[in-house]
């Protein structure tokens, strides 16, 4: 129930992230000077969703001592996005193949863990209202505390704290 929870959240959270970018994103990438950008924001959301369920069948698998398992993914995922990415590059979307081919690492990583983790979701049917409420109420304030530390951390790792991108 907590695994399907969190999947759950990361829907919730990765559709608002999308109404957000459908809202604002044409008008973010306006202001930045690169108004070309805006279409490639549309990978936000998707990135979201792939990231959060990474997490989420990663702590699963940790959680299992499938540590094989996460070891190959993370080869999987580094190397269908450095694929991607070569591949993309190669037929002419240069830069655009580096950030498609990054999410597409991703989603080739979600895909794996889902499959490996195949059997420990129940089906929609057998989840039980009362029980997701309950776990929802037992860890409201995971996020609370968490989210303010994520977001400083992620802002300042895109550079937005100090108005200039961080070398990377």
């Amino acid at each position: 129930h907590l695994l399907a929870l969190a999947l759950l959240i990361s829907l919730v959270v990765s559709a608002a992230s999308l109404g957000l970018v459908l809202l604002f994103g044409d008008w973010r990438a306006l202001r930045s000077g690169h108004a070309s950008l805006a279409v490639w924001l549309l990978l936000l959301p998707l990135s979201v969703l792939f990231t959060a369920a990474i997490n989420t069948f990663t702590c699963w698998a940790n959680r299992r001592q499938q540590y094989p398992q996460l070891a190959l993914n993370r080869v999987a995922q580094s190397g269908g996005a450095a694929a991607a990415s070569v591949g993309l590059g190669v037929s002419g979307w240069a830069s655009a193949g580096l950030l498609a081919g990054s999410v597409l690492g991703q989603g080739l990583s979600a895909a794996m863990l889902a499959v490996q983790t195949r059997g420990a979701l129940c089906s929609p049917r057998r989840l039980e209202r009362a029980r997701l409420s309950s776990l929802l109420r037992r860890y409201i304030n995971f996020p609370r505390v968490n989210l303010p530390h994520a977001l400083l951390d992620a802002l300042q790792a895109i550079g937005a704290l100090s108005g200039k991108p961080t070398p990377v």
